[in-house]
């Protein structure tokens, strides 16, 4: 049996594959034809650390809709073809007969930091919070979702709504006039911030036009480098197989309802 990139979601996981095969074809699992293949125990040593995350427990779940849960590793979705793939990785045709638990318990202090601070800026003090997750809350997990954009590597854009058939100049392309700066998701009345996409189908999107409706559209370029943090999709992002050490490991699958807001 082989398994192939298509049958992961992991990024890591995906690379590592196309890069150690040697074979093409019809891939066992998930099918796909003329795929870049492997045999699954090849895989093993990669999801050794991992597995040794969780433990037997009669009332436990089993493993893989655990790692599922927590990592999104599969592309497959169909249960029993993920069980019969984690199988040939770990070469233990016993794996699906005991259920399973994590071994670590999730840390909860910086999720109800989180919880406090979103409750606040929805109903109490959207503008300037007092109950904001600390930088160092960030700190430790900056080199796993830090991400920096190079001055000149991102184009933004903004749109408006054309009143009139000509298209507005760039002088009316930036940040509203203070007098005409409404309520906005980051800024009060009165205090004016210019919001950009980074496609130009979201910003026309945001504008919320009419069929019909002539939009003029700014393209944006960064006067700087950015560094930012990364939270949009951290299970897709963060990659298990590519943590150096089981203490990084556990880092992060402790912090990982903090990391993806859940």
């Amino acid at each position: 049996m082989y398994c192939c990139p298509n049958c992961f979601s992991d990024n890591f996981l995906q690379k590592h594959i196309a890069a150690v095969s040697n074979k093409k074809g019809k891939c066992s699992f998930c099918k796909t034809n003329n795929a870049t293949l492997i045999k699954p125990d090849v895989l093993f040593d990669r999801f050794e650390t991992l597995l040794n995350l969780y433990e037997t427990d009669r009332n436990g779940v089993a493993i893989n809709e655990l790692i599922q849960n927590d990592w999104n590793v599969f592309a497959i979705t169909v249960k029993r073809i993920q069980q019969k793939l984690l199988k040939a990785i770990s070469c233990n045709k016993d794996l699906f007969k005991v259920k399973y638990k994590p071994v670590f318990l999730k840390d909860k202090k910086n999720v109800k930091q989180w919880e406090k601070f979103r409750e606040e800026l929805k109903h109490r003090n959207r503008f300037f919070p007092n109950n904001a997750p600390d930088r160092s809350h960030l700190e430790p997990f900056g080199k796993y979702i830090g991400l920096i954009l190079n001055k000149g590597s991102q184009k933004f854009y903004r749109a408006r709504i054309n009143i009139t058939d000509k298209p507005y100049p760039l002088s009316k392309m930036r940040k509203p006039p203070e007098k005409k700066a409404t309520n906005g998701r980051a800024n009060p009345i009165g205090i004016p911030y210019l919001y950009v996409a980074s496609t130009i189908e979201t910003a026309i999107s945001e504008v919320r036009g009419y069929k019909g409706e002539i939009v003029t559209v700014a393209e944006f370029q960064m006067k700087s480098n950015l560094e930012l943090a990364d939270l949009r999709d951290p299970k897709n992002t963060i990659s298990p197989f590519e943590l150096n050490d089981e203490d990084e490991l556990e880092l992060i699958y402790k912090n990982m309802p903090y990391l993806t807001w859940e």
